[in-house]
């Protein structure tokens, strides 16, 4: 038999039971009635009722379809919402493994004393950096429960008793020369150490095939031995100095993709390779590509390449489809901060890398890489809404005007430019 809520759906339920529905007086389960008054709230005719409803229902049956992890979405997000929230279900729904950290964070941005009491209580606050450093953001929080926040952070950051994985920038990335003569004893070590940590996930990818996020098989044909991954044609998209508004991305990945923009928007990188090839039928053949040897190794020795190669190599594994390779890419001694900046800025890499590099401190030194990660739009919402208190104000500005990243991370550049701009008023 069908449940009441899905007749309701297929707006098979004669006009009386659809009036008892919205008074809840249905014979159903109370968890099954909550998703037919939620579901009632977008019904023109019943909605008021419903939403009455809704606001008196029994307190430990709400709090306990607040906190279950297989209460559907749409009932999350209507408890979530500001006009719906009750003080009463929040500590369920901050628990709740359902609700994501970036929902969290959007309600962090701008919360209430009451709301953001209940933020500092939950176990799972306690342990999120990224929800922590939004709250911290927010304006209406006490300064006595702010230097809370900004304590368990700390806790949060610091490094393990005995030392850890974690490394300061000034070990080796700190500069872009001296980088690549990073001992092999030390990246030996790293290596050894990043491998036993993430064995299973290594394993769990072995045997599938290899691909690149947001790329194309054919760049496996197209890009030849030896190409400067570092030329102008193939960089990936770097926002322009501080201060001004960013421009658009080039799209391609492989050098050709430039101009075969340039010459036809329609045409892709492959076919412009393939008309010179056609064109120059004196030029030798090509070696094997980077791409191409990168292609044929198994996911653990593409994780010792993240770790021990050169820079053309890390710009291509940090594009890896197995999220474990390009994340030793993060880990390799050798990695300059020129390289992470550009890094931060990629759209065609895994969101799952830019949280990764949002989370080591070596990397928050880093003010372009910062402002790279929240310009862009691939970054997850909660890492950018946490990164924006580091902003400055002309880029704030820019920021709150761009229309690539989404409108929470707008709305919010624009309050807090507006309050930067206000407290720079009054002390002048």
């Amino acid at each position: 038999m069908a449940r009441m809520i899905d007749l309701i759906r297929q707006s098979t339920v004669p006009a009386h039971l659809m009036r008892a529905a919205a008074k809840g007086a249905l014979n159903v389960p109370p968890e099954e009635m909550v998703e037919i008054l939620v579901l009632l709230t977008k019904n023109p005719v019943f909605r008021e009722q419903a939403r009455l409803t809704l606001a008196g229902w029994d307190e430990s049956t709400s709090r306990a379809v607040a906190a279950d992890s297989k209460t559907p979405p749409e009932v999350l997000q209507y408890m979530l919402h500001p006009e719906n929230r009750r003080p009463s279900l929040l500590p369920g729904l901050l628990e709740n493994p359902s609700v994501s950290e970036s929902a969290l964070a959007e309600i962090a941005v701008d919360a209430t004393r009451t709301t953001m009491a209940a933020f500092l209580e939950s176990p799972r606050v306690r342990k999120s950096e990224s929800i922590l450093r939004v709250l911290i953001s927010n304006p209406n929080l006490p300064e006595t429960d702010a230097e809370i926040a900004r304590k368990q952070l700390a806790d949060l950051q610091s490094p393990p008793p005995d030392g850890g994985t974690q490394r300061d920038s000034s070990d080796t990335t700190g500069s872009q020369g001296t980088s690549e003569l990073v001992g092999d004893e030390e990246t030996d070590n790293i290596l050894a150490e990043f491998t036993l940590k993430h064995a299973d996930e290594i394993a769990a990818e072995e045997g599938k095939a290899f691909r690149l996020v947001g790329g194309s098989e054919d760049e496996l044909e197209v890009m030849p031995e030896g190409t400067d991954l570092d030329s102008e044609s193939i960089k990936p998209f770097v926002p322009p100095a501080m201060g001004e508004s960013p421009a658009p991305p080039p799209e391609g990945f492989p050098a050709e993709a430039a101009a075969a923009a340039t010459a036809d928007a329609s045409a892709s990188a492959t076919a412009t390779a393939a008309k010179k090839a056609a064109a120059n039928p004196a030029e030798p053949k090509r070696a094997v590509s980077v791409l191409q040897k990168i292609a044929r190794l198994s996911v653990g020795e593409r994780v010792q390449l993240a770790m021990k190669g050169n820079k053309d190599e890390r710009f291509i594994l940090i594009r890896d489809g197995a999220k474990i390779v390009a994340l030793a890419v993060l880990e390799s001694p050798k990695l300059t901060d020129t390289e992470a900046e550009r890094f931060a800025a990629m759209k065609n890499i895994q969101d799952a890398v830019l949280r990764a590099m949002a989370g080591k401190r070596k990397f928050m030194k880093l003010y372009p890489l910062i402002r790279n990660l929240v310009f862009n739009p691939k970054c997850p919402i909660d890492v950018s809404l946490a990164l924006l208190p580091h902003m400055l104000l002309a880029d704030l500005k820019n920021l709150s005007m761009n229309k690539e990243v989404s409108d929470t991370v707008r709305k919010a550049a624009t309050r807090l430019f507006a309050q930067r701009a206000d407290t720079r008023k009054a002390r002048d």
